[in-house]
């Protein structure tokens, strides 16, 4: 009994995390109907800009904690609205996953590049990138409390319980009981008809993101802790995230934050007692991706048929009716010289990197076709390029020659795509 509460108190530490994450999600979508990407990176920049303060310029914790969460994060939340989010909610979807993922990737590369500007410049940063075992809001070293023999909690845990359950009851508060949070949601719903009624859809766009990065922040703050600064681990614990807003149906605040503590204990019950699965590699951090699957197909089935479509005109062929020469010819010549190259004058250092980039430039390629041909936005590419090259592999050790085992994975993926369009 003990080893199960244990395990309980301990998966609701990153089941807290997942719920702020989560309710973000929720209110950024109820108000823009733009699922923000970006959000882990958002929760990263401010916990980067958190320690810096704290532990580089001296700052006490809560006044750092303070500035972040109520001041950089919304003012972050406001630029982006005003630069971006706000455009990306009159265009597809297609360039709304885009310009998200864009910012996934933008935001921490973007902080631990005026990190290092600030340290040339002669100013007290710390080093940033991958820096574990931080202090967080509370006391450091965290204060410890025995509940019963064998079961306690810290100062640091506590105070992301506290401080994510308070917010779950303000936001929900605030978009079922208020004059504001009920313009938010009748935005999303008839944008037009909004304006029409003399509101400023605009203006609530603005809200809606400033608040939603807050909550980023403060997750970002509260979970420096746990995680560090490591920008893989806020992008993990954003996937892990939208998994609860599933669960909450990108509407319900109560229902998402109860969806994220759930993950978070589920994960570690699976950790502590799954005994069939220890040989499965993987398998606790696929639970939440497996719930998230199952919620994606009930939601599908329950979904509204209505939705929109952009009709983009093609672009405008500048070689149309030019001779093969003229198309085609700069084209092979640079193909020729490549492979004059890669057995002439090359050595086998930048012979590897030539390799990778052709290699990578298929992969970019297969984005053009399922984006300019299917009108989809697939981020599973790496998925087949990983199974192929599994295939491939074990083929080519079982004494398949290289060709045969380059066939076969690359059919294996090929038919698991298949099959994964034919589920759509």
């Amino acid at each position: 009994m003990e080893d199960l509460l244990v395990i309980a108190l301990s998966g609701l530490v990153s089941g807290a995390l997942y719920a702020l994450l989560a309710t973000g999600l929720v209110l950024s979508y109820s108000a823009s109907g733009l699922f923000n990407f970006a959000h882990g990176a958002t929760a990263y920049l401010c916990a980067l800009v958190f320690y810096e303060v704290r532990s580089g310029l001296g700052w006490p914790a809560v006044p750092a904690a303070l500035l972040v969460v109520l001041v950089l994060a919304p003012g972050l939340g406001w630029a982006l609205d005003r630069l971006m989010f706000r455009r990306l909610a009159r265009v597809g979807e297609s360039a709304q996953i885009v310009a998200t993922i864009g910012l996934l990737v933008a935001l921490p590369a973007a902080g631990l590049w005026a990190v290092e500007l600030l340290a040339d410049a002669g100013a007290p940063v710390k080093p940033a990138e991958n820096q574990f075992g931080l202090p967080g809001v509370g006391p450091s070293p965290a204060r410890s409390w025995q509940l019963t023999e064998g079961v306690g909690i810290d100062s640091d845990q506590l105070i992301t319980w506290v401080a994510t359950a308070l917010v779950a009851v303000a936001l929900w508060v605030l978009l079922r009981h208020t004059r504001l949070g009920l313009r938010l949601r009748a935005a999303v719903d008839n944008r037009s008809l909004t304006e029409l009624r003399g509101i400023s859809a605009d203006r609530l766009s603005s809200v809606a993101w400033m608040i939603a990065s807050g909550l980023a922040g403060l997750a970002g703050v509260l979970a420096t802790p746990l995680l560090g600064l490591s920008a893989h681990d806020f992008t993990l614990f954003l996937f892990v995230s939208a998994t609860a807003a599933v669960i909450g149906r990108f509407a319900s605040v109560p229902l998402a934050f109860a969806g994220g503590l759930g993950l978070g204990v589920l994960q570690n019950l699976v950790a502590g007692y799954a005994s069939f699965a220890e040989r499965i590699t993987g398998f606790r951090t696929a639970v939440p991706f497996l719930i998230l699957f199952g919620g994606l197909l009930v939601l599908t089935r329950r979904a509204r048929t209505a939705g929109t479509a952009a009709a983009d005109a093609p672009p405008v062929d500048h070689l149309a009716g030019a001779s093969w020469a003229r198309r085609w010819g700069v084209w092979a010549v640079l193909a020729g010289a490549l492979c004059v190259a890669f057995y002439t004058v090359t050595t086998p250092f930048w012979s590897g990197l030539l390799a990778q980039g052709l290699a990578i430039g298929l992969v970019f390629m297969s984005f053009t076709v399922v984006t300019g041909l299917g009108a989809m936005v697939s981020l599973a590419q790496a998925t087949f390029v990983t199974g192929a090259a599994l295939v491939g592999g074990l083929l080519m050790s079982r004494g398949w020659p290289f060709v045969a085992a380059l066939a076969a994975g690359t059919c294996s993926s090929a038919v698991k795509r298949t099959l994964n369009i034919l589920d759509h």
